[in-house]
């Protein structure tokens, strides 16, 4: 069946009969199996590729409201304006340079302790902030290899026991 054609089925009186419009037709976009109510829907596409051709033309909008998703997932404080972040995209090239790559940018908060802000967010690479993210925990860590009990302490443990 070719894209834009109707969405038939059987009827159900029998083969004797031409099979029934159902109202629903397929996708327009090409590959596409999606199936659209031409009744209750206004585009001849597929909820997916209406998404898809949204976020294609919205780059900012789609990755601010990642942003703000995954902050609230993670219980931070999310008190970042459109405005705020397309001015920050703008200006650190955020936009064109974002991406899955280790050199590639993302948002780190500069004072973890604290939310999404206008003046606690920068960009910098990927790989740069998964590092940050771990500096703290390899120091306690060496800090722990470094360390010799003293006899009072093993005399201390031993008593526990």
């Amino acid at each position: 069946m070719k894209n834009g054609a109707p969405y038939l089925r059987p009827d159900s009186r029998g083969d004797r009969f031409p099979m029934v419009d159902t109202g629903k037709h397929h996708c327009l976009t090409p590959r596409c199996r999606g199936v659209v109510n031409k009744k209750t829907e206004k585009s001849p596409y597929c909820y997916h590729c209406r998404f898809v051709r949204w976020r294609d033309k919205n780059p900012l909008r789609y990755s601010f409201g990642n942003l703000r998703r995954r902050a609230k997932e993670r219980g931070k404080d999310f008190n970042l304006t459109f405005q705020e972040y397309r001015d920050f995209a703008v200006k650190t090239n955020y936009a064109k340079l974002k991406g899955k790559s280790s050199l590639s940018l993302s948002v780190d908060r500069i004072d973890n302790s604290k939310g999404y802000t206008a003046s606690n967010i920068r960009a910098i690479s990927l790989s740069e902030n998964s590092r940050r993210q771990f500096v703290p925990f390899w120091a306690h860590q060496m800090e722990n290899i470094a360390y010799k009990p003293s006899d009072a302490d093993l005399a201390e443990v031993a008593q526990q026991l």
